[in-house]
């Protein structure tokens, strides 16, 4: 089994994936991503890298504010979107971590999804060991 794990390659981004990496790695499920593409162009050698996944764990982290500082309303990444996107239209297992304020484009409102908050993954990363229980081992 192979999980394809997408998300921004910012600093914190990129810490948050190393632990999803680690949990992956200790229940012997290989990761795969889009780093190091070997001189592939994106978007094609993305597609391959996630159609030769078992399952997708799209990471959707706060990058752009979508309201008045008072309310907490985000956008993802938009690359993160489009890879998610990829995945359930062809109907490969896949589930959003979501950090918390993100808005949810329509065809994906009633997506299953885990909840995180930055300052407490335990259960975060607790449901996504449930989930990918269920799914792709």
């Amino acid at each position: 089994m192979k999980v394809f794990l997408s998300y921004s390659f910012s600093g914190a981004d990129s810490d948050l994936a190393q632990g999803l990496e680690c949990l992956f790695s200790s229940q012997n499920v290989p990761v795969v991503t889009g780093r190091r593409l070997s001189g592939g162009q994106l978007t094609p050698e993305v597609r391959q890298r996630i159609d030769g996944s078992d399952g997708v764990v799209a990471l959707k982290t706060r990058r752009e504010r979508v309201s008045d500082p008072s309310e907490n309303r985000w956008r993802s990444s938009p690359w993160i979107d489009y890879e998610y996107a990829h995945v359930r239209d062809n109907g490969k297992q896949a589930i959003a971590l979501v950090e918390d304020g993100i808005e949810i484009p329509g065809p994906f409102e009633n997506s299953e999804r885990i909840p995180f908050d930055r300052a407490d993954m335990l259960e975060a990363f607790l449901g996504l060991d449930r989930w990918s229980g269920r799914r792709i081992r």
